[in-house]
């Protein structure tokens, strides 16, 4: 335990004396991530929210199925339409 705690020093010293080298790098270290958050936060609050009521689950072309069925006949998994209200 006491060579890791040695290494672990060892690297945030060596981090730390690269860190305050390079003020350039530092700084775009800590300004780039802000910038593209603020950037998220400007784009979400200009696209609004879609709310759907009553939608149809076979009208959406992603993966939101109703349940499947076994099929003895086709001896295979078949979507159940019995549990999609018209």
């Amino acid at each position: 335990m006491g060579a890791f705690a040695r290494h672990f020093k060892a690297l945030n010293k060596k981090n730390w004396i690269n860190w305050k080298r390079t003020m350039a790098g530092s700084i775009a270290e800590l300004i780039c991530p802000i910038a593209l958050l603020l950037i998220l936060v400007v784009l979400r609050r200009e696209i609004q929210r879609e709310t759907i009521d009553n939608i149809d689950l076979m009208k959406m072309r992603h993966g939101l199925y109703p349940a499947t069925k076994y099929d003895p006949l086709k001896k295979k998994y078949d979507l159940s339409f019995d549990n999609i209200a018209d």
